[in-house]
């Protein structure tokens, strides 16, 4: 049985959940196919929204119906802004005026927008599993393997930072193109490489004493993976192109924390963010930028 990212939906919500998963299947070989679910999805989880609150919609069509979630606060800035892209999508535009890298940033605020919509209206303590990438599952053939060898890395690194590295060593002195550099600068790589470049499965360690186990695309850190910083500082998920990305976990050696959605390197998306004594603040980040409460997402809905 493969895996899903919308796996949590399958018992109360079957057919959003078979529309998500035809979805996340066809997204990298059909992305003008993959834009019409993804807009059918928002409709959907909009018309639960609708039909949980009692807000008279009837007369609008969707656009107006958007906008009317959002004056009333029941969906935040950003979102407001990514729906209406969506709901303005034609797919009868020229598949050259079509970026197959806006549908892709469409696909993951709508995986954020199901999570929020699970938490507010079915089950506020839902946790989301670890965001699998399915870009990177299809561009990188290297990396298909990744989601049963998650559970592995994550053994390497404890919670004090300590670093195992002697399984996952083993491991890749059994795959081709397995090789160790020892750099002039003092640094060293230990794993896979393609055309001179890190790819795949690796472990680099910097000279300051930084660590990162886990996977790479043309020398960038590319799929899951872990680091610990020399600082103590930890991060735990998936990276693109150097950058954290989808889900993933930062823990700051103060105790703060940050679990969710990342994009270009940033908070971007829902997560919750835990302070050093444990209060947590759950809600939509923009790049960095911390924009809406959960919980007055809750509020506007009772």
């Amino acid at each position: 049985m493969s895996y899903s990212n919308f796996d949590f939906l399958k018992s109360n919500f079957s057919e959003l959940f078979h529309l998500a998963k035809d979805t996340e299947d066809m997204i990298s070989t059909d992305p003008i196919a993959a834009m019409i679910n993804i807009q059918q999805i928002m409709r959907n989880v909009i018309h639960y929204i609708v039909g949980n609150t009692g807000l008279a919609t009837r007369d609008l069509h969707m656009d107006g119906v958007i906008h009317y979630l959002w004056k009333n606060k029941l969906i935040a800035d950003q979102m407001y802004e990514v729906f209406r892209e969506i709901e303005l999508f034609d797919s009868r535009e020229s598949e050259i005026l079509i970026d197959p890298s806006n549908i892709e940033h469409h696909f993951f605020r709508m995986h954020d927008f199901t999570v929020w919509f699970y938490k507010t209206y079915v089950d506020d303590a839902f946790v989301p599993n670890a965001f699998i990438n399915p870009f990177i599952k299809e561009s990188s053939p290297l990396v298909m393997r990744q989601e049963t060898e998650i559970e592995l890395i994550a053994q390497l690194i404890k919670i004090d930072g300590t670093v195992h590295k002697g399984e996952w060593v083993d491991s890749l002195k059994k795959l081709d193109n397995y090789v160790i550099i020892n750099y002039e600068n003092g640094e060293r790589y230990e794993g896979q490489i393609t055309k001179k470049m890190k790819h795949g499965r690796g472990i680099y360690t910097w000279v300051d004493g930084t660590v990162y186990i886990g996977y790479w695309r043309h020398d960038l850190e590319h799929g899951y993976g872990e680091k610990l910083y020399a600082n103590g500082d930890i991060y735990r998920g998936y990276w693109k192109n150097g950058a954290f990305e989808a889900q993933g976990t930062y823990v700051w050696k103060n105790g703060q924390s940050y679990e969710g959605q990342w994009k270009d390197g940033l908070e971007h998306g829902y997560g919750i963010k835990t302070t050093a004594k444990g209060i947590k603040t759950r809600g939509f980040w923009t790049y960095g930028e911390f924009g809406y409460l959960a919980d007055q997402l809750n509020d506007a809905s009772n």
